[in-house]
């Protein structure tokens, strides 16, 4: 077992997570339905770097799905507004 090599390995995985997308999702109806098969094992999206968080304020990316209507672009612009 070379130690040089898992040291390697675990810096680069430790460089991979911190420019990872993190992603904050907003469904309407059945936006849920489109964005399930990415978040799953087959398609795992952790696999192309990207991470599903459950604030926007942490997010880099906000990931909208489904109809939107007048009463909910309300909160979804307050959502926007809380990204950095």
């Amino acid at each position: 077992m070379n130690t040089a090599t898992e040291e390697q390995r675990t810096h680069k995985a430790a460089k991979r997570l911190i420019r990872a997308l993190w992603v904050f999702n907003w469904f309407n109806s059945c936006g849920f339905t489109e964005l399930l098969p990415v978040v799953a094992s087959r398609f795992d999206m952790e696999r192309f770097g990207m991470i599903v968080v459950g604030s926007p304020r942490h997010a880099d990316v906000l990931f909208v799905a489904g109809y939107q209507t007048f009463k909910s672009a309300k909160y979804l612009r307050r959502i926007y507004e809380q990204m950095p």
